[in-house]
């Protein structure tokens, strides 16, 4: 069964949906390669960066990427690593959803 949405809203967002069954290990190289076709797909020549929408990756997996933290939601945004409070602003949000967390957070 195949489960992958690619769609953008009135609200200058596109969002690119899909269930993960492959290998695990793989999501972040995936979510890395799926912003760039996404980029890629939005500019045209002479186009001003930001002009890019707002997107968002989401993946739906069976496994856990990180089964040591448990949690059915992982949500990541480009963050300053020396100072993690400063997000860089590029507007794309990535989220992995997992069917195998054993917190209580959703």
């Amino acid at each position: 069964m195949r489960f992958d949405i690619y769609m953008e809203d009135e609200g200058n967002a596109v969002y690119n949906i899909e269930m993960q069954t492959g290998i695990i290990s793989d999501l972040p190289y995936r979510t890395r390669y799926y912003q760039a076709m996404i980029d890629l797909d939005q500019m045209e020549r002479g186009a001003k960066f930001q002009d890019l929408k707002r997107s968002y990756i989401i993946f739906i997996c069976l496994e856990n990427l990180f089964p040591q933290k448990g949690m059915h939601k992982y949500s990541f945004r480009s963050m300053c690593q020396e100072d993690p409070g400063l997000e860089l602003g590029d507007d794309a949000v990535k989220i992995i959803l997992s069917a195998k967390g054993n917190k209580d957070d959703v």
